[in-house]
């Protein structure tokens, strides 16, 4: 990952990532206080593929249409050169801040209508156990909706948003299905993890084995692979059906433990973390902090410790909208 850069140019972004890179990126361009190297960064950034340049043409044509409150946050920031000199960067950290927020809520995207007609939902934060008709457990975690299909010849279910844990009861005679974002997971008697982010699925082996399975528009069409205990694969239409590849299932399933653990991550993937489970959001407006490496366990329950944690370790000033809106500078 590049020094100020937001997301590895290989890894996948959803356009809700996107639209949220560009607004942080354009606040910090129009702060008048950039590098030349962030300058760089952000071109650089632009130039990774046509739906970047188009996050950020549609974060500059919402930035215009704010004329009057920019005008007005940008008189604030030139008066208080003069009157707190000391201050400045911190205050005008502030009035970016509330800018990006507005910018945020235009651009944040509600849940599809198809998602609000789910058999079971949970809200952020919320984690549910569904004891299902054969005996098979659904956790469903964070923000997660599920759609439940059972017939005489199969069980069939719909994973719609978020991540869910399934320990299937075994039934040889009705295979276990778990539809989710174009791909299918067939089951017997199993335990593992599915998980949803914008159009990229992610499949996690906790005991057993799988048979992952994703179609896409290629000439190869449907690809398949079978996944072993302790081994992850994911899919996306930007990708198709990717490598098996090893994973620590003490990391991966912390979540059920009502733990998020992390080993040098960089603090971009930690908030990313946080914010699937607490209410607002956490941002990180300088792009040179967002590479800093993140170690430790912290509680579901009390992320705001853990923020403070984070905030402590790293040496970062914050600024707190309300409490439930937090930038980090």
């Amino acid at each position: 990952m590049s020094k100020h850069g937001m997301n590895r140019p290989g890894e996948p972004e959803t356009r809700d990532q996107l639209d949220r890179e560009a607004v942080t990126w354009l606040v910090r361009l129009t702060s008048g206080e950039t590098t030349e190297e962030e300058e760089a960064e952000a071109r650089a950034w632009r130039a990774r593929s046509p739906a970047h340049e188009q996050a950020f043409q549609d974060a500059e044509r919402l930035w215009r249409g704010m004329e009057p409150l920019r005008g007005r946050v940008h008189a604030l920031k030139d008066k208080e050169r003069v009157l707190w000199p000391r201050r400045t960067a911190f205050r005008w950290g502030a009035a970016a801040a509330m800018l990006a927020l507005v910018m945020l809520a235009v651009l944040d995207r509600t849940a599809t209508f198809t998602v609000w007609l789910a058999d079971h939902r949970t809200g952020t934060g919320q984690q549910q156990t569904l004891h299902l008709a054969d005996g098979t457990v659904a956790h469903l975690n964070t923000d997660t909706a599920l759609s439940v299909h059972y017939d005489a010849g199969v069980r069939r279910v719909a994973l719609l948003a978020g991540e869910a844990d399934f320990v299937v009861a075994k039934d040889p005679s009705r295979p276990f299905l778990v539809d989710a974002g174009g791909g299918t997971i067939e089951a017997v008697g199993t335990d593992f993890v599915v998980r949803r982010n914008g159009r990229r699925v992610t499949v996690t082996m906790l005991e057993g084995t799988t048979r992952v399975s994703y179609t896409d528009t290629s000439p190869q069409g449907e690809a398949a692979v079978p996944l072993h205990a302790a081994q992850r694969v994911a899919y996306s239409p930007d990708s198709g059906l990717g490598s098996v590849e090893p994973v620590d299932l003490r990391l991966e399933a912390a979540w059920r433990r009502g733990k998020l653990i992390f080993e040098a991550a960089p603090l971009s993937t930690v908030l990313d973390e946080i914010n699937r489970y607490r209410p607002g959001r956490v941002w990180v407006l300088r792009h040179d902090l967002t590479t800093l490496p993140v170690s430790g366990v912290f509680d579901l329950d009390r992320l705001d410790e853990a923020l403070m944690a984070i905030q402590r370790t790293l040496r970062l000033k914050a600024v707190s909208l309300g409490g439930r809106w937090v930038f980090l500078l």
